[in-house]
């Protein structure tokens, strides 16, 4: 029974012997052909023989020295003009070729490795002795530092006269003839960790300086590398060469699919980039500190007078003749949104090698006035004094060294001093340094600098090439700008552009105009690029801050030729200097004092401050070019509004919408805003107050001594109790309004009551210290209490529990 059940079973589940043979001849050849071939694609091992025959040999000996030396010309692409990367990408392919046939066709294995190596040097060699070569080697070495300097935003001089795109052939075949050996030469070591990490570094220094296309060349990178460890495995087996194609066929493919599915899937993740930022920003916060200071982005400028820390502290061994201004963020460049620091390329082309030259004869840019006092001293004139400055910088941005634009020396810390920032050198920058300073009298801020003229000094030499340098690269206003400056500060009805003015002429019409027609405030509105910044500012906002101001006048100077710059710091009044040494103590600066302002170059001097602010300055002003513009606003014939075009420019289009309208306030309208302001005053001095009392109170209930606590707790407990309604509460007899208590607090035990009001008795007359346990059961109960306290039944009783008693 079990054998035919056996049986049974078998025939019914198994087929028989001449079919499966058929199917076998029908399926084997099939499956032996992609069988071998997914061997490759799945990296198993093969069956190994001697030899693969030379072709195949040849082909796993080249294809990963191509896709390597293809990758590596892409890393650099944009150091190369197209012909010469074209150039270069042959030149490397043909290297790779030849080097591998010869290392199938010669016996010994070392000799194509020597060749190889000796190519690579030779290469190397040329390329720096070869004129034509070394040229286009430097304008390479120009292309990573500009982006270096770019990104880094840091002064690495190029090299002179090389420009920076490399357009030489025969550097293309040197270089071709470089990267071919050394790809080959990785290709075919017997270990293949190296060949990845060269990719990945060059691969990221590329994508981090953008010097070429970045993905395709790790796409080419992890291809060929991908190639040699296949590579690896297959000499010596037995798969033949439709096979070892059809394998790195695919690994190709692959990678491109990869590359393409990266690129046009993959997109920036906000998150991921806001992420992003914040770890930079975390990582500049550790190193430099960080304060409410905008650098330049007017976007962020409306909170810049927001924060109550101290942010430097100044102690000065004298008094001062000025106000104090520390600069540190210097704006050179602005694109209609934020300031730049400048474009380091400023300091190339026919410029090249200034900075060191201005050094060398004596002219340090952010040392130029206490340079010019000096050169004044020697040619007769008097004596300038100077002070000696300790500044502690823990609370501000220390990315930049703080010092006044009159400053002699700085020590303690190290800065660039040629550029128009002082951007500190230092990985972590000191905290504390000192500066001495020229003490410049307030009259004497803009000097008498014309015996320069005639002078032949090192100083006046090097002056008069910096004062060059300036009017070529610190004019420059966008048109929308202009325009807007133009119809609102210097309009051609009542400033006439042809004719040749004063510099002291154009910032008292700058001040004047500003003045008129814009109010300073430390909360105006924010900047959002949707115009152009001035006609915004003086034809929308008509209010800003410091940083608004100085932006408008940086702009308004330019466009009138007088070269400019934005400038932000840190502004001590010399009252409080004088009464910081006076006392002989350090002044502490704050958020409050954060500061902008406007720099213009005044030959011979060099960078001079000047506020442009209402408020910050005296107003001076020059009769001939100025019309008092507050006379004409307010006399307008039959109180009508005036015009703006007498002041704003365009007088005959009398509804311009980008030009401000003024209207002659009413005496009623004048009387009602200042009663409303008044009223905000005070509310704003009751909120003021409430803090102050809130602060004081709750210092005092946390202290650690009961002679504080204890009887801040009573106190704060006879308050509750007295503005709670509770009538038959004395402070000298407190448990005798035991009865009524439960009816005004029904949420607490009048027991609790009695409990808290026996510790009080306990310490005041008892006289012993309370316990720990004890001291948090007043405090926990007094806040309790506090937060049962019944409902005010009128506004004046809400106003003065509020208010007047800040519960």
């Amino acid at each position: 029974m079990c054998r035919i059940r056996s049986s049974r079973i078998a025939s019914s589940t198994e087929p028989t012997t001449s079919s499966r043979i058929a199917r076998y001849r029908v399926i084997r050849p099939v499956s032996r052909v992609w069988s071998s071939k997914m061997n490759f694609v799945t990296l198993t091992s093969t069956e190994r023989i001697a030899s693969n025959g030379r072709v195949v040999a040849m082909f796993l000996s080249v294809a990963p020295a191509v896709l390597l030396s293809a990758g590596f010309c892409c890393t650099i692409a944009r150091c190369l003009s197209a012909t010469c990367m074209g150039i270069m990408l042959a030149v490397a392919v043909g290297v790779a070729v030849a080097l591998g046939a010869l290392g199938v066709l010669m016996a010994s294995k070392k000799a194509p490795l020597r060749i190889a190596l000796a190519a690579a040097s030779v290469a190397l060699l040329c390329a720096l002795l070869i004129p034509s070569a070394r040229w286009g080697f430097y304008a390479c070495v120009n292309t990573v530092i500009a982006r270096v300097n770019s990104i880094c935003e840091l002064y690495i001089p190029l090299v002179a006269d090389a420009g920076l795109l490399c357009e030489a052939v025969s550097l293309a075949v040197l270089a071709g003839m470089f990267a071919g050996s050394l790809a080959w030469l990785f290709a075919n070591l017997s270990v293949s960790w190296p060949t990845l990490l060269i990719i990945v570094i060059c691969g990221s220094a590329s994508m981090a300086l953008q010097l070429g296309d970045s993905a395709m060349s790790m796409t080419l990178g992890v291809a060929g590398w991908l190639v040699q460890c296949r590579a690896d495995e297959l000499r010596g087996s037995t798969v033949g060469l439709p096979q070892v194609l059809f394998g790195l066929g695919g690994l190709c493919v692959a990678c491109g699919v990869l590359f393409a599915l990266t690129v046009a899937l993959v997109q920036p993740l906000p998150a991921l980039s806001t992420l992003s930022a914040s770890a930079v920003r975390a990582v500049r916060g550790v190193r430099f500190g960080d304060d409410s200071l905008p650098e330049g982005d007017l976007s962020q400028a409306a909170d810049m007078n927001e924060g109550e820390s101290t942010t430097l502290s100044l102690a000065a061994s004298k008094t001062l003749g000025d106000d104090l201004l520390m600069k540190g963020f210097v704006g050179t460049t602005f694109d209609g949104m934020s300031w730049g620091r400048g474009d380091w390329m400023s300091y190339e082309g026919e410029w090249s090698g200034m900075r060191d030259w201005l050094r060398q004869n004596g002219l340090t840019v952010a040392e130029q006035r206490a340079a010019f006092d000096a050169e004044a001293e020697r040619e007769g004139g008097e004596p300038v004094e100077a002070v000696e400055i300790s500044v502690d910088a823990s609370g501000a941005n220390r990315r930049y060294t703080y010092a006044p634009y009159t400053l002699r020396s700085l020590g303690g810390t190290g800065a660039m001093l040629t550029a128009s920032t002082m951007l500190s050198m230092d990985l972590l920058p000191s905290k504390a340094y000192r500066v001495i300073v020229d003490n410049v009298p307030v009259d004497d801020v803009i000097a008498d600098s014309s015996w320069l003229a005639s002078s032949k000094s090192d100083y006046a030499k090097s002056e008069r090439v910096y004062a060059a340098f300036v009017r070529d690269n610190y004019l420059d206003v966008r048109e929308e700008e202009r325009d807007a400056i133009d119809a609102y500060l210097f309009s051609s009805d009542s400033w006439d552009a042809g004719a040749t003015v004063s510099d002291t002429a154009v910032i008292s019409r700058v001040r004047t105009m500003l003045a008129s027609l814009a109010g300073q405030t430390d909360n105006p509105p924010a900047y959002t690029g949707a115009m152009s910044f001035v006609a915004w500012f003086l034809g929308t906002a008509h209010e800003g801050n410091s940083a608004y101001f100085a932006t408008a006048a940086t702009l308004a100077f330019r466009s009138q030729g007088i070269p400019a710059r934005y400038v932000e710091g840190y502004r001590a009044t010399d009252d409080q200097l004088t009464a910081a040494v006076g006392a002989g103590v350090a002044l502490n600066l704050t958020a409050a004092d954060a500061h902008a302002w406007t720099e213009i170059y005044l030959d011979g001097q060099g960078w001079t401050p000047v506020e442009v602010t209402p408020g910050y300055y005296s107003q001076t002003l020059d009769a001939d070019k100025i019309i008092d513009v507050g006379e004409a606003w307010s006399n307008g014939a039959n109180d009508k509004t005036l015009d703006a075009g007498s002041v704003a420019g365009q007088a005959e289009d009398k509804h311009r919408e980008d030009v401000p309208v003024m209207h002659n306030i009413p005496v009623v309208a004048k009387v009602g805003v200042s009663l409303i302001g008044t009223a905000i005053a005070a509310l704003l001095a009751l909120f003021v107050r409430r803090f102050v009392l809130r602060a004081r109170r709750t210092r005092a209930i946390e202290s650690d001594e009961q002679d504080i606590c204890v009887p801040a707790l009573y106190g704060y407990l006879a308050l509750v109790m007295n503005q709670s309604g509770l009538d038959a509460f004395d402070e000298t007899k407190p448990l005798d309004c035991l009865d009524t208590f439960a009816a005004v607090f029904p949420q607490i035990d009048p027991w609790e009551y009695r409990r808290a009001i026996q510790l009080h008795q306990a310490y005041a007359f008892g006289g012993r210290q309370l316990k720990p346990n004890e001291l948090r059961t007043l405090r926990r109960f007094t806040e309790r209490l506090h937060r049962s306290m019944p409902a005010p039944q009128t506004v004046i009783e809400r106003f003065r529990r509020y208010m007047l008693h800040a519960l």
